[in-house]
C-alpha cells in the first residue's frame, strides 16, 4: 500500500481480502484484494470555514497529510482535505460540517499548527 501513497494516492483504503487464496503456486498463496485510493487533486489548502468531526471509535487518527483528528472533536480543514474527507473513502468515518457561509479564502497553515 505504501507504493500507492508514493504515487500520490491520498485515502488509501483495505476493503477486502479474500480468506481463501484462488491459486497455490510452490507453496505462495495468491489471495485476491480489493484497495480503495483517491487521487489528490492538487488544490490549494484554502481555508474556507468548514470542519469535521471524527466519529471513533479509536482515540485519534491521522492522515497522509499529518493533520490529527481526535475523536468527536470539531476540526477546521481546508476546502481540499474536506473535500477528500467527505467524499472518499473516508465518508463513513467522519462528519462533515460546512460553514453556513463560505468565508473569504485564506491561505492554511501547515498541519498541526
Amino acid at each position: 500500500m505504501e507504493v500507492l501513497v508514493e504515487a500520490g494516492f491520498a485515502a488509501v483504503k483495505l476493503d477486502k481480502r479474500d480468506t481463501t487464496p484462488w491459486q497455490t503456486i510452490e507453496g505462495i498463496e495468491f489471495r485476491s484484494v480489493t484497495e480503495t485510493t483517491v487521487k489528490g487533486e492538487g488544490k490549494d489548502c484554502i481555508d474556507r470555514g468548514h470542519a469535521v468531526i471524527y466519529r471513533g471509535p479509536y482515540r485519534e487518527v491521522r492522515d497522509e497529510e499529518g493533520h490529527i483528528f481526535p475523536r468527536c472533536e470539531r476540526i477546521t480543514v481546508c476546502e481540499r482535505t474536506y473535500c477528500m474527507i467527505t467524499v472518499g473513502p473516508y465518508k463513513d468515518d467522519f462528519i462533515g460540517i460546512e460553514p453556513y457561509v463560505l468565508r473569504e479564502p485564506v491561505a492554511c497553515a501547515p498541519p498541526g499548527t
